[in-house]
C-alpha cells in the first residue's frame, strides 16, 4: 500500500461497541484507519464476543496489516481472550501518524501526531452499555459513533464533525447518510421498502441512527447517556432526549457510512420485530404504530365486506395498495439504475413492484408483534 500521510484531529474520539464480528471487523478497522482524517482517539467495547474477534484486532494491529501506522508505545497486551472481566483494557496503544501540511480547517490540524487506540471487553453489555462505557473514557469533546459491521466513506470522520469547528457553532448533535449495501435481489428488494434516498430525507425531522452520529460529551452528559434499559432503539432514544433538551441536529449527506441489508426472511423479521420492541419500551412513535394497527382492521374489515357484502368492495384495494408502496415505487429506477441489461432491469424492476407489497406486509407485521411483544415486556 502506498505511504501516504495523513491528519490528525486530536479534539476527536472515535468511539464503537462490537460482538461477535470476527468476519467483518477487518472490513471496519481498514475504513476507520485509512480516513483521510483521523480520530486522536479510538476507544472500542467489545460485548463480549464468543468468537476470535479480539484476536482478530489484536493479530490485525500485530501484524499491521499493511496500514501505514508505527506503534510507538504499548502500555498492555492481553492474550487471554475468553478470560476478561468488566471493562477490562484489552489493548491500550498508541500510534505514530505522519501528517501532510495544510488543510481545510488549519487549526485543528498537528504536524506530529499520535493516534490513542484502546480496546475494552466488557462481557455482558449491552449496545447502549457499551457506548457510554467507551465515551466515558473519551478525553475529547467531540464524539464520533460507528458500529462494526459498516465501513466508512474515506471523508466520513470529516464531514461527521465539521460543524463542531464552524465559527457559528449551531449544532451539538450531527448525523450523516446510510448508503445501504445490497447484493441479492432479497436485499434489493429490502433496500427499496426501507431506505430513503438522501433527497427524502428532511434535515428538519431528521434522527441520526448511531451508526453514523457525532455528538458532544458535554450533550451526552446532560441527557444521561445512551438508555441502558434499552437494547433494542437505544439511539433513538438517545436522539429524543438531545431533542427535548434543545440540541440541534445537523444532517450531512456527504457523511456517509456504507450499512449491508439483512440477508433472509428471519433476519430481516428479527431486526423490525426488535426496533418496534425498542419503541413500545422506550416510549417512541406511538401514533406511528397506533396507525399500523389501524390500518390492519380497515384492510381485514375490507376483506370482510368483500366476502359478505359485495365483491366490488375489493376495488378499494387498489387505491390502497398504490399508496401503501408508492415510495418504494419511487425508488425503484435507483434501485436498479446499476443493472446494464435493458431486459433484465425490466424484469427486476416489475418483480420489485409485484413483491413490494408482500415485503412491506412481513416488515408490519414484524413490527406489530414486537410492538405488542415490547408494551408487555414493560408493563411485566
Amino acid at each position: 500500500m502506498e505511504n501516504k500521510s495523513r491528519q490528525v484531529l486530536d479534539k476527536i474520539t472515535f468511539i464503537s461497541t462490537i460482538f461477535n464480528e470476527e468476519k467483518s471487523i477487518i472490513n471496519f478497522m481498514k475504513s476507520l484507519l485509512e480516513q483521510n482524517c483521523l480520530p486522536g482517539e479510538i476507544i472500542i467495547v467489545d460485548g463480549g464476543s464468543s468468537d476470535n474477534t479480539l484476536k482478530v484486532i489484536d493479530d490485525f494491529f500485530s501484524e499491521k496489516a499493511g496500514i501505514n501506522f508505527t506503534v510507538i508505545e504499548n502500555s498492555r497486551e492481553h492474550s487471554d481472550y475468553m478470560q476478561v472481566k468488566n471493562e477490562e483494557i484489552i489493548k491500550d496503544i498508541f500510534l505514530s501518524v505522519k501528517e501532510k501540511s495544510g488543510h481545510k480547517e488549519k487549526n485543528r490540524v498537528n504536524k506530529e501526531s499520535k493516534l490513542r487506540l484502546c480496546l475494552f471487553s466488557s462481557p455482558g453489555s449491552k449496545i447502549a452499555e457499551g457506548r457510554n462505557i467507551a465515551i466515558s473514557h473519551a478525553s475529547n469533546e467531540i464524539i464520533c459513533c460507528s458500529d462494526g459491521g459498516c465501513s466508512l466513506d474515506k471523508d466520513w470522520l470529516y464531514e461527521i464533525s465539521k460543524f463542531y469547528f464552524n465559527d457559528k457553532k449551531q449544532f451539538d448533535v450531527a448525523g450523516g447518510y446510510s448508503h445501504p449495501v445490497a447484493l441479492t435481489f432479497l436485499e434489493k428488494l429490502l433496500e427499496m421498502c426501507i431506505m430513503p434516498g438522501v433527497k427524502e430525507i428532511d434535515p428538519e425531522r431528521f434522527m441520526p441512527s448511531s451508526r453514523n452520529i457525532s455528538f458532544l460529551k458535554s450533550a451526552w452528559q446532560e441527557v444521561g447517556g445512551y438508555p441502558q434499559h434499552l437494547d433494542y432503539g437505544e439511539d433513538m432514544k438517545f436522539n429524543f432526549s438531545l431533542v427535548c433538551k434543545g440540541f440541534k441536529i445537523a444532517f450531512n449527506p456527504e457523511a456517509v457510512v456504507y450499512w449491508r441489508m439483512r440477508e433472509n426472511l428471519v433476519s430481516i423479521f428479527k431486526q423490525f420485530f426488535r426496533y418496534s420492541k425498542g419503541d413500545a419500551i422506550g416510549r417512541m412513535y406511538t401514533y406511528r404504530h397506533l396507525i399500523r394497527f389501524l390500518s390492519f382492521f380497515i384492510f381485514i374489515a375490507l376483506i370482510i365486506l368483500s366476502i359478505f357484502v359485495s365483491p366490488w368492495v375489493s376495488i378499494l384495494f387498489i387505491p390502497l395498495i398504490i399508496f401503501y408502496i408508492y415510495k418504494p415505487l419511487l425508488r425503484l429506477k435507483d434501485t436498479w439504475l446499476h443493472m446494464k441489461s435493458p431486459l433484465k432491469r425490466t424484469m427486476l424492476k416489475i418483480s420489485s413492484i409485484l413483491l413490494a407489497p408482500f415485503m412491506l406486509i412481513f416488515i408490519d407485521i414484524a413490527k406489530a408483534f414486537g410492538y405488542v411483544y415490547g408494551k408487555i415486556k414493560r408493563k411485566a
